[in-house]
Order: structure tokens, then sequence, then C-alpha cells
């Protein structure tokens, strides 16, 4: 329902409420100056206000008086029913008979109730599917028909169709009915596949009428037009079973001639299935999702599409097809067309280069770098892009071939060996940047001047080379100043005078993020476990135990004369301590690494953790060392391929898989408590030096404003364990929760405010346990509580208190982690190896749960796209603290005792 269905029907209501009102009034029913005269029936006793309703009451409920319409005989209770219906009762008028028995009705009511009534009692069609004709082939077992007859299962009494109010036996009938009558096509449809040969229902022996009736109904699917668009386009090509490699790749080629940019394309197949034990047909529409490709193909030239015929080569379409069907009583039955989904890029095909236009050729800020000045010769050697960058580093265009083969063998060097170079293609820049250490930007110039951005550098090195690109050939910028007339946004095409306000729009540009809606079914993204279980290799142990916990001190210098409007800064925290644990052997004690040097500590820190996790490495090897062996035995046992087809060969995809595996092993989580906003926010100037952020190529880090999510190397992967938990949830509770008893301790953090105060040979009296925050003090048991620590550890320095202290937490830390590892465990969640906090538990296990159920998840399509706006527009909350007081206040009521459980 849209707006205006919505505001109409309001006012509806609206008005219908206020005439019941006026009705109740001047009928004399207001309840100022009610009569309190009552009419009662001496029969069954019941009330009435008025006479007249008394009346009414006796003639129809006790002395069954009917009346009696003088044109159809139709009885009534009361005589305006009988008026009202005399008013549209013609029996003279033909459009009131039913189509089905003849029956004439008086109103066009009366026939609508009776069609319906013929729609609940209509039976299924029960009759034997007959056979077809179908080009024989490798599949031919599953074309075969069942000859047993089908049999329909009751269901619901009725489905509507909401367009028409025609009634259905079950969902099947109203499918087929809205696909045949309502589904609108944007467009003429396609030609069968079949021109003037029988179709695939057609055979010797009759034709199949049921398999005919579904086929027709989503022809609207299986013919569609193609849909180009700027962003995603659809190409749809209807077919028969004899569909093979060689008619997609024409199809593939088809469309790649139609194309001016490069693009990534998918391939899906649409199947017409047929149960085994029922004979019903289905049609199976082919979804974004649901491809033969594991992922999509990126096309940049004509040479590109060899991958997608290899791929098809390599591929069973028998098997292809048992994949389309919803369980292992479905067998395909015809193929109906395949569809190649395209994504549009902004990289232009490489395969169209030709001459430079002139309105390049003329700009004075560009050398075009098409011709040898030295031999006057075109150059034919695609080093293009190793011309411009000599060029950048100061040779000119008579001196600078030497250097431009001396950068090309360093690329190559870079690459492990190149054979049949054909030029830098768009997916190739981020490894050209890192290869000679330089941002490359790369721009786009029209016939008027105006230019646009193709390819984005993301700064990390202090040059920048300006490049332009003119289908696939790369021309140096000399002077970017004086390059374009105008900058273009290649996101809303807004013309802008100025780069750095065209730099400043396109930061903030709209149009940058855009929304596909793919519509179809969700596919969850498989595990490593998942992706090892689908080449045959069985792990019977498919989670990680093994963890490092930590936790900082910090000292607290005091700060003098740093204030604002509204805050002010007394005190700046250093870390002075840090404790490590881990539940790995040889690892399980607590160990406390102290040093005023902040940069010392972090360095002590990550080598102690890393042995922790050389540990766990050895420990994982022996888990799954005979899954890497067996792995390693299939790699050897693959037959070699061509070089060419090595990238998209099954090897190469064990061989990756090989790699995720020992990258799982290798890596060991690191956790913290509350350390996404604490712990890595005190220690991060020094901790990206000494996990060498900016040097290890698998790096990275998920920061969400002010807090670090995770910050992952090649062996640490730093997690936060309250990212886990439920909101607000504390130290203590989480302890709680798991049931481990908390260490109890003090430390007097505004009295430790200098290193020198490690050195103090006894114990800082009461008064140093101050807190101005809490605006409390340590009592005397507790002080008598430290008194005695320092007596039975023998403490000599303040530095063994401190040591004391940082070590309480991270022993039950441990155990509690241990706890919560095993509540998700016995779920077949590997906690944090697939997932980084609470919601992406919940999104696994729903997910999983709907796996194990046969459930789908669909997604939004274009012609749906307005419900995901809606939807999170809509999404709203409270604030956590009015939750919170809320939930104390019940507490307070009721005396309800621990809130905190563990789920």
């Amino acid at each position: 329902m849209d707006q205006s269905e919505y505001l109409l029907n309001t006012w509806i209501m609206v008005v219908h409420g206020l005439y019941i009102y006026w009705v109740h009034i001047t009928s004399g029913h207001s309840t100022a100056g009610k009569s309190t005269n009552m009419f009662t029936c001496e029969i069954c006793g019941k009330t009435f206000q008025q006479n007249k309703n008394l009346n009414r009451h006796k003639r129809s409920a006790h002395e069954n008086v009917k009346f009696s319409c003088s044109i159809c005989s139709k009885e009534f209770k009361t005589t305006e029913y009988k008026d009202k219906h005399q008013q549209t009762c013609d029996l003279s008028k033909e459009e009131h008979r039913c189509p089905r028995c003849h029956k004439l009705c008086a109103t066009a009511h009366g026939l609508k109730w009776h069609m319906n009534h013929h729609a609940q009692k209509r039976k299924l069609d029960d009759e034997t599917p007959g056979p077809s004709a179908y080009k024989q082939s490798k599949t031919d077992i599953l074309y075969q028909r069942d000859p047993q007859p089908s049999v329909q299962q009751p269901g619901p009494s009725s489905y509507r169709c909401r367009r028409c109010d025609e009634r259905f036996d079950n969902r099947r009938d109203l499918y087929l009915h809205g696909m045949t009558h309502h589904f609108q096509v944007g467009g003429q449809l396609q030609d069968t596949p079949w021109g003037n040969q029988p179709a695939p229902w057609e055979g010797s022996r009759g034709a199949d009428e049921r398999l005919r009736t579904v086929y027709e109904a989503n022809a609207p699917l299986i013919l569609q037009p193609n849909a180009p668009g700027p962003n995603i386009s659809t190409y749809n090509f209807p077919v028969g079973n004899d569909v093979d490699e060689d008619q997609i790749r024409q199809a593939a080629e088809a469309i790649y001639d139609q194309q001016d940019h490069a693009f990534k394309l998918n391939l899906s197949f649409g199947v017409i299935l047929r149960h085994r034990e029922t004979g019903e047909y289905r049609y199976f529409r082919p979804f974004y999702n649901d491809t033969v490709l594991d992922r999509p193909l990126y096309i940049s030239k004509r040479r590109d599409l060899r991958t997608l015929t290899l791929k098809l080569r390599r591929m069973d379409l028998f098997t292809l097809l048992l994949q389309h069907r919803p369980d292992t009583k479905w067998v395909p039955v015809l193929v109906t067309n395949f569809r190649f989904t395209i994504f549009h890029t902004f990289y232009p095909i490489r395969d169209l280069h030709g001459p430079l236009p002139e309105y390049v050729k003329n700009n004075e800020a560009v050398i075009g770098l098409e011709i040898n000045k030295r031999t006057g010769l075109a150059y034919n050697d695609h080093y293009c892009a190793f011309r411009c960058l000599a060029l950048h580093q100061g040779y000119n265009v008579k001196s600078m071939e030497g250097q431009t083969h001396l950068l090309f063998g360093i690329w190559a060097q870079f690459k492990g060996g190149i054979k049949d170079f054909q030029g830098i293609d768009y997916e190739e820049l981020p490894d050209f940047e890192t290869c000679f250490e330089i941002n490359v930007e790369v721009y786009a110039l029209n016939q008027e001047g105006h230019t646009s951005s193709i390819y984005k550098s993301r700064g990390r090195y202090e040059k920048t080379m300006y490049v332009h690109l003119y289908q696939g050939h790369f021309s140096y910028i000399k002077n970017f100043s004086l390059f374009a007339k105008k900058y273009q946004c290649k996101f809303c095409d807004k013309l802008w005078d100025y780069q750095s306000h065209y730099i400043r729009h396109e930061l903030r540009c709209q149009n940058k993020t855009r929304f596909v809606y793919p519509g179809g079914f969700h596919k969850p993204t498989k595990t490593l476990f998942e992706e090892l279980s689908y080449f045959g290799v069985g792990c019977p142990d498919q989670v990680y135990p093994w963890f490092i916990v930590y936790d900082f001190v910090a000292i607290l210098h005091q700060v003098q004369g740093q204030r604002s409007d509204k805050v002010e800064w007394t005190h700046e925290h250093a870390p002075i301590s840090v404790s490590v644990a881990s539940n790995v052997p040889g690892f399980q004690d607590p160990h406390c690494i102290v040093n005023s040097n902040a940069d010392n500590l972090v360095k002590d820190m990550v080598e102690y953790m890393e042995c922790i996790a050389e540990k766990a490495k050895m420990l994982a090897k022996d888990r799954w060392g005979l899954v890497l062996n067996q792995l390693e035995q299939m790699i050897q046992n693959l037959t070699g391929e061509e070089e060419e087809e090595e990238e998209d060969c099954e090897k190469k995809k064990l061989q990756k898989l090989y790699g995720k595996l020992q990258g799982y092993i290798k890596q060991v989580p690191v956790l913290g408590f509350n350390s996404a906003k604490y712990d890595l926010n005190l220690i991060k100037t020094k901790l990206a030096k000494h996990l060498g952020l900016h040097e290890e190529e698998y790096c990275f880090t998920i920061k969400k404003n002010n807090a670090y999510a995770c910050i992952s190397t090649e062996t640490l992967k730093f997690l936060d364990i309250s990212h886990f938990l439920a909101p607000g949830t504390s130290y203590a509770r989480f302890l709680k929760a798991y049931q481990v008893e908390e260490s109890k301790g003090h430390f007097p953090y505004e009295w430790f405010d200098n290193v020198s105060k490690l050195e103090v040979t006894e114990l800082p009296p009461p008064s140093a346990f101050y807190s101005s925050l809490k605006h409390t003090c340590i009592s005397e048991d507790e002080y008598d509580m430290c008194r005695q620590v320092w007596e039975e550890h023998d403490m000599r320095t303040f530095r063994d208190f401190l040591v004391w202290y940082n070590n309480l937490d991270v022993g039950p830390f441990v155990t509690a982690v241990t706890r919560l590892q095993t509540f998700y465990f016995d779920r077949n969640i590997d906690i944090f190896k697939t997932v980084m906090s609470a919601p992406g538990i919940a999104r696994r296990m729903l997910f999983d749960t709907a796996t194990r159920e046969g459930a789908e998840f669909t997604l939004f399509d274009e012609k749906n796209k307005d419900l995901y706006h809606c939807i999170k527009r809509n999404i709203v909350g409270v604030p956590l603290s009015s939750i919170t007081e809320k939930q104390s206040k019940e507490k307070h009521k009721s005396g309800a005792g621990n809130c905190v459980k563990k789920y």
C-alpha cells in the first residue's frame, strides 16, 4: 500500500467514525438525559430501548417472518434488507451468470461469492504427465519421467489472489495464476529457443501439459529481455537441454563487444525441476547468489574470456544442475535459460587501444608516450606505465628507455616472472604502488577538457605520480594544475574549477555509496573447515582453543594548566606494567613486565606473546598436521596444467586453502577486557611499530570511532572480550556469570604518580589509597589485607606490590574465557576465529540454524528497495541508561537477586 492509499483509507475510517457518532447522538442514545424506559421481550427476556426494535426482534427471532424479493424470491429477515436488495436485483443481466455452472446471480456481489464457493471446492488435476521428447545427452538419466501418477498432498482451504480475489487450493496454482495473468514484463519477450521445432513438452506419445503450463507461466522470467544498467546489467539467453560451453562463450563475447569499460561477470542457470514422487514441476530461476562461479570474473580484455571457457570445460553440467534443487527428490528436467550478471567499473577495456585523440595530444600537460622520439616508431611493448615512472624519476623522453626496461625487470621480479606481458591491469595498480613505493593517481580526460578520477591511491607513500588513461594506454601528466579545465565527480557528474574543491566534494559525495539490491537468497560465507569438507577433507577438531589475555596498569602523571570551558585535564595515563597469561601449556602462570619506558614495555610484551604464539602453533600443528599432510598430498597428485590455466585450476584452489589453514594455525587470539577503548589506545603509538603493521602484507585494523575492534597480524589477533558480552557488563559481572571467583585487590592510583615510587620499601599509608573520583578511602580491614599480602609475599619494594596487583586479574580472566569458549564450542562456533563481536555470534547461530532447518533469507531486489530504507529509518532505540535505570527500579521493587545470567 502506498502513501496515498494509506491516507485515503485513514480518512474513510475517520469519516465513518464521525457518522456513527452522529447517528448515535441524533437517535437519542447520548448519555445525557437518556430515558430509563426499556422494552423487554417476554419470550427471551432481551431488552430494547425502542418498541420498533422489539417488534423487529420478535418477527425475525421468534415468529420466523421472512420478506421475499418480488424478482428473485430471495428471503430476508427485515424489510430494509429486502428493499435494499430489490434496488439492484435484475435477473435479466447476463453478466451475473456463473461461467462454470451457468447459475444466474442477482448481483455482482452475489456472483463473486458464488465463484469463491467454486474455488474452494475445486480439486487438483491428478492426470498422469505424458512423456516428452528431449535431446539426449550425458544427463539423460535426469530427464527420465516417472510413469506413476502424481499425488498432491492436501493443503489449506484456499489461497486468495490479492489482485483479482480469485481463490486456489494450493500455492502452486496461485503462483501459476499470478505469473500468467498479473506478472508485468518490462519490454518485449525474447523468442523461444526451439523456433519452428517441436517444443520440449511435445513427444511421440503426446504432450506433457503440466510441463507446458509451468514453462508458459514462467515465460516472463525465462524469456525476459536484457536489462542494461549504469552499475549492474543482466543479459538473459533462453536455451534448451542442448546448451554447451560454446554457446555460453559466444554469448559472453557478444556482451564483451557491447562494453566500453572493464566489468565483472558471473553466470547462473534457470532450470525446471520435477519431483520424483509427486510428479510436480517447478521453475528454479537464476539468482545473483546461486551462480556457477565462486566469485565474479574480472574482464578487462578479450583474452580474459578464456578463463570463463576453461572453467566451463572443467565443470560437469550434470553436477551443476544437481546443485539447483532444494533436495534429492527434485531432478532437473529442462534447462530453460542462462543469465550473465555484469558489474560495471570505471576502467576502460584495454583491447580498444588506438591512437590518442587530438585533445589529448594537444594538451600541454600530457606526454603521450605513443612514439619513440629517438626512432620515430610507435611503441608496441605495453611498457607505458614504466615510461611514466621513468619520466617521473627525472629522465627525459629520449633517454628513458634504459630506465624503463630496468623498472620492468624490477616489476617482473616482484611478480615472480611474467610471460606475454600485456601491460599493467587495473587490479595490479596497488601492487605497482607497493613495488615502487609511489602513489599513483589515474585520471581520464574528455573532449570538453573535463577530467574524472579512475583510480585513487591510498596515499601510503611520500611521492605521487599522475597519469592519464585512454583505452588502456597510460600517458604521463607532467603538470597536473594545467591538465584539465574542470574536474568532474565520477559519482554525481558535478564539475569543479579547482582540484582542492573537487577532492573535498568527492570525499563527501552522497552518491559515493552505491546501494546494490541483488535479490534472490543470502548465501552465508563458508568457514575454513566447511571449505575443507567440500574437497573431502574431514576435520574432527574444528575449533581453536588457545588464547592469550593481558592487562595494563598505568601511572597517572599530573598535568597542569590544560583545560577548556567544559573539560579540565588533571592526569595523563602512561603504561607502566602489563601482565600476560594464557591457557597454552608452559605459559599458564601470569607473567608481569614492568618498565617505565613505554616503547620497551610494548616491545617486551609483543616478544613474550610471540613466544606463546610459537608454542600454540606447535600444538595446532599436532592437532591439524594430518590435514596439512592430506592437502599436500592432494596438491602433489594433481596433474600439471598449462601455465595460463594455473590460476583457475583445482590445484590453485587447494594451495590457497592450504595457505588459509596455515594462517589459521599460526594466529592466536589476544584478549583484553575493555581493551578496545583503554588498553590499545594507551599503547597504540608504540604497538603499531612493534607489530610491524606497516610492513606485513596480511595485517589489518578494524576501528570504530575511538575503539579498536580488531588488530590482526600473521601471528596475533587483538580482540576485546567485552564485545562478546552484553553492553555495560563489568569485569566482576563477567567473572560471576561464569562462576569464577574474583581476586580482590587495592592499588593507590593517585599516589603512584612518579616512577621513583617503584623503589619505595614499604607499603604506602592508608591515605595514599584515597580516590578523588569516588571520594572514598580504603577501609581498615582492606588496608590490613594489603599489609598481609605485603608480608606473605615478602615484598621488598612497591614494584613487587605492583606486580602482585597486575597479576590479580589475568588468572581469573583465563578461567572465565575458557568457560565462555566451551559454551560456544558446544554449539560449533569457533568464537575468536570466525566472529569479532556478539552480533557476529548471533548472525552465525542464525544462519547455522537456518541451514539445518532448510530456511532461506531473501535479499532486497530493485523492485522492493524502498522496504530497505523504510526499515532502516524505523529502527530506533532508547538510551541504554534509561533501560538500566528501569531495570534497577524493577529489581528494587521486586527484590530480585542477581541480574547477570549466563546464556
